[in-house]
């Protein structure tokens, strides 16, 4: 069935309506029509999280254009920020557009334990388990995670015995995180900046 899909998402347009139907997309081809599914998506999501997931996974924005396949490519880059400044309406990215406010203390549940469905926590366990089966270090080794957020991925790496470096730019799911995983101090690092500043001031390398 996912070669069949595949096949008719790379196919016609014939193909792609068969497929948009098969899997329950729905298609939206400017910003004021994704903001819509988006919003119906976020109301859903306060009765239920796990139908307001579904809900929005089925969100489908097509694009009207074609872009560069080689992602080392200025044209890539290029083709990428424009699509970007269309869907954010920001005039230019900063990594300041990356932070995200939340109210966050010590006897927050983390996300997906706050929405109480095991469908969506298990999947998202699932999705922790293939990023671990794909690292080639363990006991011992580094790894830097961007963006670590509620610090899932974080704990289960400390409890494999390796070095974690997180770079978060939320200072409260810094301090969570610093928190969460105080037995583990002796080999976490956090720092509370942007990844791209992280990156031209870091001589580390993982």
């Amino acid at each position: 069935m996912r070669n069949i899909i595949k096949f008719l998402l790379k196919g016609n347009k014939i193909g792609l309506l068969f497929a948009n139907r098969l899997l329950g997309l729905k298609p939206v081809s400017n910003v004021e029509d994704l903001d819509r599914a988006l919003a119906e998506a976020d109301q859903i999501s306060l009765k239920s999280a796990e139908k307001g997931l579904k809900k929005a996974a089925k969100i489908y924005f097509k694009l009207s254009r074609k872009f560069n396949n080689d992602v080392f490519s200025k044209q890539f880059l290029e083709e990428q920020m424009s699509l970007y400044k269309e869907i954010s309406a920001n005039t230019e990215y900063h990594t300041s557009n990356e932070f995200n406010q939340f109210r966050v203390d010590a006897s927050t549940i983390p996300y997906p334990y706050s929405t109480e469905s095991s469908n969506i926590i298990s999947d998202y366990l699932i999705s922790l388990g293939f990023l671990i089966g794909k690292l080639d270090s363990i006991a011992g080794g580094t790894v830097v995670e961007f963006g670590a957020g509620w610090g899932n991925l974080t704990f289960q790496l400390l409890q494999m015995g390796l070095k974690v470096t997180v770079v978060e730019i939320n200072p409260d799911f810094a301090q969570y995180i610093k928190n969460r995983c105080s037995q583990f101090s002796d080999r976490l690092t956090i720092e509370n900046v942007d990844m791209l500043e992280f990156v031209a001031n870091t001589k580390e390398r993982f």
